[in-house]
């Protein structure tokens, strides 16, 4: 997500497209949280622990779009119309939040 933060602009076409892909790969790895959910809580409270997930993992994605659309449209009005600088500061927002979500997460210790 960085990357699309400016440099990304002066690349072509394939090297973004492999970019792209690079991307699709590495967040992949968001389907490992339901294993380590399912085992940081008791088997009587599982069910619930993971429709919480899924619940913030759906409810964050349109809160923050949302709230994307509301930094682009402010930045439009400032500058009388969608720059690419509204584009940066709408995707710095996403970016802080799994930067704490990192940083909560560390303490976390795996049970086995």
């Amino acid at each position: 997500m960085c990357g699309t933060l400016g440099p990304m602009e002066a690349v072509s076409r394939p090297l973004l497209a492999a970019w792209f892909f690079a991307i699709g790969l590495a967040v992949s790895s968001g389907v490992m949280i339901y294993p380590i959910i399912r085992n940081s809580f008791p088997v009587r409270i599982v069910g619930t622990a993971l429709t919480s997930l899924n619940f913030f993992v759906l409810m964050g994605a349109a809160v923050i779009q949302n709230l994307m659309g509301v930094i682009i449209d402010i930045y439009a009005h400032e500058k009388g119309g969608v720059t690419p600088d509204a584009f940066h500061a709408a995707f710095l927002m996403p970016i802080a939040g799994l930067a704490v979500a990192i940083l909560l997460y560390l303490p976390v210790k795996e049970k086995m």
